[in-house]
């Protein structure tokens, strides 16, 4: 059995992009405080976050992308989260019922500058920036056509795009 001292609440579970990545479906929740870094040096940055039952849950954030995203979404409305990769690799897509949100974004972000493994040899952390920012201007641009396209498309795209980019470099 699982008892509990009086007054105390039960430990919350953690979510991590691996689940979010394995659900087909994403994961639907409602982001409810700013992000928030790791007491420890090696930690992951983390926001909490309220799922469809209630449970308020702390989500870890994979990587600076992935922070980027959350950073950019309304807090306490309901999205569905759908992502793949892991660690560095790891995106993430937010979507309402409109679909995907852009947090108003109507340009891409300035590419990060350049570093010392950009001018020597491939970066993946750029080529994943680079393809985010193709997906972001397809997407902005179908819009403005009036041409709505589901997040599964969208996770498509930038997934076509990836492996368009890592074959040219």
């Amino acid at each position: 059995m699982n008892y509990q001292k009086s007054g105390t609440k039960p430990k919350a579970a953690k979510l991590y992009h691996s689940e979010i990545a394995q659900s087909p479906n994403g994961v639907e929740l409602q982001f409810v405080s700013d992000t928030k870094d790791s007491k420890f040096a090696d930690g992951n940055p983390w926001v909490l976050v309220r799922r469809r039952d209630g449970t308020e849950t702390m989500m870890i954030l994979e990587n600076d992308d992935v922070r980027s995203v959350v950073d950019q979404t309304p807090q306490k409305k309901w999205v569905t989260l759908k992502g793949e990769g892991k660690a560095d690799g790891a995106w993430l897509i937010v979507e309402d019922d409109a679909g995907p949100i852009f947090a108003g974004k109507t340009t891409a972000p300035e590419r990060p500058a350049a570093n010392a493994q950009e001018t020597t040899g491939f970066d993946p952390s750029v080529l994943v920036h680079d393809v985010t920012t193709l997906t972001v201007q397809a997407v902005v641009e179908l819009r403005k056509a009036s041409i709505l396209i589901e997040g599964e498309a969208v996770a498509r795209i930038w997934n076509t795009l990836l492996i368009a980019l890592d074959r040219r470099s």
